[in-house]
């Protein structure tokens, strides 16, 4: 990836500014909320990252020729009740007001106030738009309580956790632009781009024989660099336009989201209780996969180099899974990886 590439898009504030600005703010509510590390060096960008406690940390992405920040991303995992979290709710309005420096603070509460109705209800993505900046919310059971800011303008180049569902609650004081609406490819190419087609029909020695009744196509991330076979008979649902993640549905038997975001050690999944699982291309993931009475959940990760975390996550009906155990497997074994727009 190119340095310009890098700098395409930036919420317009330098890392430090932002450190000194955020430490200023947040001292007024919470000083557990404070931010103490330094910025990390990268190859393709610098990243900031804090640990505020066991269930809120923050990571951002910095564009190495300026120094600005291309996003920041509040993340928090075990609450599900945002307003009987104090220091989380004053992290968001932080992140707010510091990155939207002419929103206000009764403009800040207003946009909180709709964050919390949305976790609440379990909406799995809401939109703000706020002159040049562009506020996501999202609620997932796997990932928890995601909050991104980035510019508005910014398609590719975010960092946006998977949807939980086709549901979107979009709330903006803007129109949305046309751009930012996913493209897909029906042939395959190396240029980064998210891509459907039919995958080799010649396994490597170490894959899993796709099932003979079964037509297959594949999903390509080109964000985190990824790939998915899944049956030709699934749905591919609606991908947010930054392209994360997608849902697979078999029509009325359940769902498969594959996904991927950085990787944060003290936010980490618990493995406890997880299988290794071998992939096709010989990498060692760790699967679980749990009886739930008349549902199955499967939980798949992959850990790259503690930098990038992969995952497949989903419930299908226990009767579905049952009998299509080779499917699903040959789907989970087909993840694979490529260089992608982080490395």
């Amino acid at each position: 990836m190119s340095e310009s590439t890098v700098g395409a898009k930036s919420i317009g504030i330098k890392a430090n500014t932002f450190i000194s600005k955020w430490n200023k703010q947040i001292s007024n509510i919470s000083s557990d909320y404070r931010i103490t590390t330094s910025v990390t060096q990268g190859d393709v960008q610098d990243v900031l990252q804090e640990t505020f406690n066991d269930n809120v940390g923050m990571i951002a992405t910095i564009n190495k020729n300026d120094q600005t920040l291309r996003n920041a991303i509040i993340i928090s995992t075990g609450i599900s009740d945002p307003t009987q979290a104090v220091g989380l709710i004053a992290a968001w309005t932080t992140l707010l007001q510091v990155t939207s420096p002419t929103l206000d603070a009764a403009g800040a509460q207003e946009i909180v106030s709709q964050l919390s109705k949305a976790a609440k209800d379990q909406q799995a993505e809401t939109i703000v738009t706020k002159g040049s900046m562009r506020y996501t919310f999202r609620v997932n059971e796997t990932i928890g309580l995601w909050l991104i800011a980035e510019n508005a303008e910014d398609q590719n180049e975010d960092i946006k956790p998977p949807v939980a569902s086709a549901s979107n609650a979009i709330i903006s004081t803007n129109e949305p632009s046309e751009s930012s609406k996913p493209t897909e490819k029906i042939e395959p190419t190396p240029s980064p781009s998210i891509q459907m087609s039919e995958p080799s029909a010649t396994p490597s020695a170490t894959s899993t024989a796709k099932p003979k009744s079964e037509k297959w196509n594949t999903y390509q991330n080109a964000r985190f660099g990824f790939e998915l076979s899944y049956p030709k008979s699934w749905v591919r649902g609606e991908e947010p336009a930054n392209g994360d993640g997608i849902e697979l549905s078999e029509k009325s038997a359940g769902s498969i989201l594959a996904y991927a975001s950085f990787y944060m050690e003290e936010l980490a999944p618990d493995l406890t209780g997880y299988k290794s699982f071998t992939l096709n291309n010989g990498k060692k993931a760790h699967l679980l996969v749990q009886d739930e009475g008349n549902t199955t959940t499967i939980q798949l990760t992959y850990i790259l180099d503690k930098r990038i975390q992969y995952g497949l996550s989903g419930s299908l009906s226990s009767g579905y899974y049952q009998k299509n155990k080779q499917t699903i497997e040959t789907m989970l074994k087909s993840l694979d990886f490529f260089e992608g727009l982080e490395g």
